[in-house]
């Protein structure tokens, strides 16, 4: 058995990439806003810097 690509044309192309870096911006600003929440969250139990810390999940969900 013979696996092709897809001819896929270059404008259905264009707007894959296009789907795939909005959908990527979304994935960075998510992950920025979580580790803004996880630094907020450290300092206000008072750590610092680049200590690894395993937080509690439900400590973190409810923080505010």
């Amino acid at each position: 058995m013979i696996i092709t690509k897809p001819n896929i044309s270059k404008e259905n192309q264009k707007k894959a990439i296009k789907i795939n870096k909005k959908i990527n911006d979304i994935g960075d600003k998510f992950k920025e806003t979580i580790c803004k929440k996880v630094d907020k969250y450290l300092k206000k139990i008072g750590v610092s810097g680049h200590t690894e810390v395993l937080i509690d999940i439900k400590s973190f969900l409810s923080f505010d």
